[in-house]
């Protein structure tokens, strides 16, 4: 991925009890500048646990980004890795 450059990432969270469309998701990004992950976003499911984000990475090398849900009284936290456009 380019520095500077917008990028769009997409995905499904999958659970065995389907999460409601608007379930907000955390979005994290790891790279050079932040090996530990720092938290760029949220985003809201759509339907079937679909979510899209918009992120502009701002160091160059490998980026890796996370997308996870907390959970609540009937849903374990599920994670996804998202693909990029």
């Amino acid at each position: 991925m380019a520095v500077l450059k917008p990028v769009t990432l997409s995905g499904t969270v999958a659970s065995t009890l389907p999460l409601p469309a608007g379930t907000p998701v955390t979005v994290t990004r790891y790279d050079a500048d932040f090996p530990k992950g720092k938290v760029v976003g949220t985003a809201k499911l759509g339907a079937k646990g679909a979510f899209s984000f918009s992120d502009t990475p701002t160091a160059a090398g490998g980026i890796k980004y996370w997308v996870t849900y907390k959970g609540d009284a009937r849903h374990a936290p599920p994670a996804a890795r998202p693909s990029s456009r």
